[in-house]
């Protein structure tokens, strides 16, 4: 596969173009470069307890659980978030968890 470089919109699309047509069919480099931005995300999304942020404890929980005062959520033992992972193939990127429970704290499924 053969890309043709053209000053299409600055320095970095240009770097981009160059770098695709250096990789050819193995998008791999790029991929681990996807999935370091998505894990770097993952990170973040948990400092910031979400963006937007996530719903706050109910008062209920609170009340059952008082050690949760803080308010901070899904991070009781940080094992949900060691359980979210980053995979990466030729021609893919994808991050995930394998916790039963992962599914239902995210708001995008």
């Amino acid at each position: 596969m053969k890309i043709e470089i053209t000053q299409l919109g600055g320095e970095l699309v240009s770097r981009f173009f160059k770098r695709l047509n250096d990789i050819g069919n193995d998008f791999t480099p790029l991929m681990t470069d996807i999935a370091g931005t998505l894990d770097d995300e993952k990170e973040q999304n948990f400092a910031e307890q979400g963006r937007p942020p996530w719903t706050p404890l109910a008062k209920s929980t609170l009340k059952r659980r008082p050690d949760r005062a803080d308010g901070i959520i899904l991070q009781d033992s940080g094992w949900l978030k060691s359980t979210i992972t980053t995979n990466v193939g030729k021609t893919f990127a994808e991050i995930g968890s394998n916790a039963a429970y992962a599914r239902i704290c995210s708001p995008y499924d």
